[in-house]
């Protein structure tokens, strides 16, 4: 079973990133990285049937998606050293698209109206990570995540 899905995609981040420094002067810098948006999405969801018995059927499923996200980003850094100085950065908002590419795989279960998947994912956000960098300012880089993911669904 091969389908194509088309539709819209909205997705947020709160990411905040904590990094220390020791030596002769500590440092303690506070990264805030949020973004949220909207867009349009194209995906492919494939279906391998591996075994069917009394309405019990197992697959084996491979999805991929791809979507242009509008939206906006909130960009604050924060740094704090030993000697009391405190240094902000904070970039006005952002309002522009990105990328973004996501791929499942793994096994699923059927029965009757009740289904389940559980798969290994991998999202890639294209120029997702922004953060400033004291030595060679602003970086815009993939943010990847990935992990288990678990779907439960029950159609009515």
């Amino acid at each position: 079973l091969v389908r194509p899905v088309i539709g819209l995609r909205a997705a947020w981040i709160k990411q905040r990133i904590i990094t220390t420094f020791q030596g002769v002067q500590s440092i303690a810098e506070f990264v805030n990285n949020n973004f949220s948006g909207f867009g349009p999405k194209a995906a492919i969801e494939t279906k391998w049937i591996v075994h069917c018995k009394n309405a019990y059927l197992y697959s084996i499923f491979a999805d991929f998606t791809g979507s242009f996200l509008w939206g906006n980003w909130r960009i604050s850094d924060v740094v704090n050293d030993s000697n009391g100085l405190t240094l902000s950065s904070s970039v006005g908002n952002r309002f522009f698209g990105a990328f973004s590419f996501q791929g499942i795989m793994g096994i699923g279960l059927d029965y009757k109206r009740f289904a389940m998947k559980l798969g290994y994912e991998l999202g890639d956000w294209f120029n997702q990570y922004q953060v400033l960098d004291d030595g060679t300012g602003a970086h815009n880089n993939d943010l990847l995540l990935q992990g288990l993911t678990l779907k439960i669904s029950y159609c009515f």
